[in-house]
């Protein structure tokens, strides 16, 4: 069985654009949430794994107005800010980090 990596941040923003969680679209997908979170992760799924989640997205459609709300990731070097795709600022803390409206 042939396995491939998904582009993870892009799957991150169709996700948000539709307004769902990761959970949501696993179910829709009907593949577990961990698979969807290994995909999310840039780890390699099937390529039947792939269908099931193009196949879903396909099926719902794009919040409207939601393009204007959502930035896109930003991968930066160490000890910069990154955003999340849903406009969310990294904030650093000593307990591993939360997320502070940018």
């Amino acid at each position: 069985m042939a396995a491939i990596r998904l582009n993870s941040p892009q799957l991150a923003l169709e996700i948000a654009r539709r307004g769902l969680h990761a959970r949501d679209l696993a179910c829709l997908a009907s593949v577990s949430p961990a698979t969807l979170s290994a995909a999310l992760n840039g780890r390699a799924v099937s390529t039947a794994t792939l269908r099931k989640i193009a196949l879903a997205l396909i099926k719902i459609s794009v919040v409207p107005g939601v393009e204007e709300l959502i930035q896109p990731a930003v991968t930066l070097g160490p000890g910069r800010q990154q955003t999340s795709g849903l406009g969310m600022r990294l904030a650093e803390s000593g307990r591993g980090g939360s997320l502070d409206p940018s």
